[in-house]
């Protein structure tokens, strides 16, 4: 559920006509990024990046964070 929930966010900010820039970050999760990324890669408007979280970041959630961070660009 948590996964819809990231994609209808992104989904709810569309900017009309904007190319979405998405990041999918993750901690040591590889294959949950994947999962993600099958699904934006529905949208051609969409340019995806995958990278992982730093250790910081997995030191404090644990491995197998998934998130997305997004922006629309309004220049062709």
């Amino acid at each position: 559920a948590a996964y819809e929930r990231m994609l209808a966010r992104v989904e709810r900010s569309r900017v009309p006509g904007a190319r979405g820039r998405v990041a999918v970050l993750h901690a040591s999760a590889p294959s949950e990024a994947d999962l993600l990324c099958a699904r934006l890669r529905r949208d051609d408007s969409l340019q995806l990046f995958v990278n992982e979280f730093g250790p910081v970041m997995e030191a404090h959630t644990g491995p197998g964070l998934v998130g997305l961070a997004w922006w629309w660009d309004p220049t062709p």
